[in-house]
């Protein structure tokens, strides 16, 4: 049994006493089309600052208006010294982690209580990660960034987590199989050979694209710290890519070495979020060879070809240096 089950089950009950003190006149009710989002609320003012948040967490936040507000320590014997700066300190060094797109840190912060989480909140915060983040190749330039924001109701956090985005902090791995059949001089026996191969795409914050093809006999765990523009070897390229909605172009993609120069390669990549990560898949939709001199383009077959999930690398950084 977890040892801090007792306060586990004392921060659920917070959580069930604070939802039910909101009643149906807490977050008014509009009228509004079936694909139009719902509108935020804003959370009261138990700090200088002021959020825009969407509707199951903005619920809870008005529930906060009638408690105190403080950073709750983990053991309540201790003292808190975080409590005694002043929420612009404190959002100061969550705009520093917002500045490195270290959303993963400030998330756990906003965990923590009912106060980071607030502070955590904060519009200012959030607009630093998509200003850093929606950038070309992302998309085309400022002026559609704004414009996306806009269709959030300049809802940062909430078009950071829901508008697409390709993960730039890690690798997308695909591994693939098929099965070549062996030889055996004994014709009642039949052989086969179960081949696993991996494909990687690597993303760059410039609109770099690295792909790899690569066999089973290096762990990809060792292959995604030689996916560097600078690695010479057999089956990997180098190309572009852009995201036009929710899908992704990979063109130009051309051998590094330089000992496949009649042909490129195209990609076209539906992105997806799955249960257990945002935006982590990438299922092809078409995959071309093109022939550089005329600019011929054939089709290539997807049989064997399985989709790209996401891997996150530590060393990898989600914006440019």
């Amino acid at each position: 049994m977890d040892s801090h089950v007792d306060r586990l089950y004392g921060r659920s009950v917070m959580m069930e006493e604070a939802k039910a003190q909101v009643g149906p006149a807490s977050v008014p009710k509009v009228e509004r089309s079936p694909n139009q989002r719902r509108p935020s609320v804003i959370a009261p003012a138990a700090t200088a600052m002021v959020a825009l948040v969407p509707d199951t967490l903005g619920e809870l936040l008005v529930s906060f208006s009638s408690q105190p507000l403080h950073f709750m320590p983990e053991d309540e014997r201790q003292d808190v010294p975080l409590d005694k700066l002043p929420d612009e300190l404190v959002v100061a060094i969550l705009v520093e982690l917002a500045n490195k797109r270290d959303v993963l840190s400030i998330e756990r912060f906003g965990s923590v209580c009912r106060k980071s989480r607030l502070v955590s909140l904060d519009p200012v915060i959030w607009r630093l990660v998509v200003e850093g983040t929606y950038v070309p190749p992302q998309v085309d330039d400022l002026a559609m960034m704004r414009d996306i924001a806009t269709s959030y109701d300049d809802d940062w956090r909430h078009m950071y987590i829901n508008h697409p985005r390709v993960r730039l902090d890690g690798v997308y791995i695909a591994v693939c199989h098929y099965i070549r059949r062996g030889h055996n001089e004994n014709p009642w026996v039949t052989v086969s050979h179960l081949i696993t191969y991996h494909r990687y795409l690597r993303f760059m914050p410039d609109g770099t694209v690295l792909s790899l093809l690569a066999n089973n006999e290096i762990p990809p765990s060792q292959v995604v710290h030689t996916l560097k523009p600078s690695l010479k070897t057999k089956g990997f390229y180098i190309g572009t890519w852009r995201l036009e909605d929710s899908t992704v172009i990979v063109e130009d993609l051309l051998d590094s070495e330089g000992l496949f120069t009649r042909y490129g390669f195209e990609m076209t990549l539906d992105l997806k979020s799955k249960p257990h990560g945002r935006w982590n898949k990438l299922t092809f939709t078409t995959y071309n060879s093109v022939q550089l001199e005329t600019g011929e383009r054939e089709l290539l077959a997807l049989k064997h070809e399985r989709p790209f999930w996401f891997s996150k690398v530590k060393s990898f950084k989600s914006y440019m240096p």
